[in-house]
C-alpha cells in the first residue's frame, strides 16, 4: 500500500467527505416535498435556506483550497442543523459518521500550521471508522440469531426495502445464511489486525468496499456507502501510525 503523506491523507479525506455530503445535499433536495409533509423543527423555507449553505459550503471545500477551514465550518454547521430539523440523525449511522469527519476536518483547517491537529484529527476518524466495525461485528456475534443466521435470513426476507428477490431466495438458505452470517461478523471484527499490515488493511479495504456496494445494491445504503469510503484515507492512516 502507498504510503500517504498527512497531507494528502487529509486532501482526499476533504475530497471524499465533500463528495458524499454533496449528494446527500442532493437527496434531500430531491425529497424536499415529501419532507415538508413530514414536518421539522424549521419552516420549509428556512431548512430550504440550509440546505442552499450546505451546497455552497461543500462546493467550496471541495474546489476551492484557500477556504478549506470556513468551508469546512460551514459545511458542519448546516449538516449539524439538518440534525436539528429532523430532531436527530435523518439516516441514522451515516449521519453521526459524517458530523464525526467535518468535526474532525474543522479542527485540521482550523490550525493548518500544526501538524499535530492534522495527525489527531485523522486519528480521530479512522479510530471512529474502525470502531464502527468493531462494535457492530462483537454486538452481532453476542446474538444467537447472527451466530444462527437466521437474522440475516429473516431480515432480507421482511425488510422494508426493495431486496433482490434472488439475494432472498439465496439467503433463504439456512447454509448459505450461516456462512454469510459468520464471514460478516469476522470481517467486521478483523479491522483491527488488519491495520498491523498494509498488505492485509489493502485486502480487508477491497472486502469492506465490497460489502458497502453490496448493501448499495440489495438496500439502497448510498449514504453508508460514500460516508464510511470518505473514513479509509484516515483508516489507512491510523495503520500507518500504529505501525510506525
Amino acid at each position: 500500500m502507498t504510503t500517504f503523506s498527512l497531507s494528502s491523507a487529509l486532501d482526499l479525506t476533504r475530497v471524499l467527505a465533500g463528495i458524499a455530503v454533496l449528494l446527500q445535499n442532493l437527496e434531500m433536495r430531491s425529497l424536499r416535498k415529501s419532507l415538508a409533509r413530514i414536518g421539522g423543527s424549521f419552516t420549509d423555507r428556512y431548512f430550504g435556506g440550509i440546505l442552499a449553505m450546505q451546497l455552497f459550503g461543500v462546493l467550496c471545500l471541495i474546489v476551492l483550497p484557500d477556504f478549506h477551514a470556513p468551508s469546512a465550518a460551514v459545511v458542519f454547521a448546516t449538516s449539524l442543523l439538518i440534525s436539528v430539523h429532523f430532531r436527530g440523525s435523518f439516516n441514522g449511522g451515516a449521519d453521526a459518521m459524517t458530523l464525526v469527519i467535518l468535526s474532525a476536518l474543522c479542527v485540521a483547517f482550523a490550525f493548518p500550521s500544526h501538524p499535530l491537529a492534522t495527525k489527531a484529527a485523522l486519528v480521530y476518524i479512522g479510530l471512529h471508522s474502525t470502531l464502527s466495525y468493531v462494535i457492530a461485528g462483537i454486538s452481532k456475534l453476542k446474538k444467537s440469531r447472527w451466530r444462527s443466521g437466521a437474522e440475516i435470513r429473516d431480515s432480507l426476507k421482511d425488510s422494508s426495502y426493495a431486496v433482490p428477490a434472488t439475494l432472498v431466495r439465496s439467503f433463504s438458505e439456512a447454509p448459505t445464511a450461516f456462512a454469510v452470517s459468520w464471514t460478516l461478523m469476522l470481517f467486521e471484527i478483523a479491522v483491527v489486525p488488519a491495520l498491523m499490515s498494509p498488505h492485509t488493511l489493502s485486502a480487508w479495504l477491497v472486502l469492506a468496499l465490497a460489502f458497502h456496494l453490496l448493501n448499495f445494491a440489495a438496500l439502497g445504503l448510498n449514504r453508508f456507502l460514500f460516508v464510511w469510503v470518505a473514513t479509509y484515507p484516515a483508516l489507512i492512516y491510523l495503520g500507518e501510525t500504529l505501525r510506525a
